[in-house]
């Protein structure tokens, strides 16, 4: 398994609607990934809610200091699940 699956599923959870989520998951199922690269991809995986918060009014910059935090705590997660070897 790659040390960078985390940081590489994080960046695809990151693209907006479910499909994303669902593509993960099956790679997980399928032993495609590891389980923390798909804790990282679906806890960075915010569906729908980057496009409500611009339709909402939030700054393109607000936006991407959320996404950014939220992908940096969930590739940290993600790699600790993954170096502790935590399966389900």
């Amino acid at each position: 398994y790659g040390y960078f699956q985390p940081f590489l599923i994080g960046l695809i959870g990151l693209i907006p609607g479910c499909g994303t989520s669902v593509g993960i998951a099956t790679l997980y199922m399928k032993d495609v990934i590891t389980f923390g690269a798909a804790v990282t991809g679906l806890a960075t995986a915010s569906g729908e809610a980057f496009i409500v918060l611009y339709g909402q009014g939030i700054s393109k910059k607000r936006i991407f200091k959320i996404a950014a935090i939220l992908f940096i705590f969930s590739v940290i997660w993600g790699t600790l699940i993954q170096f502790a070897h935590i399966t389900f």
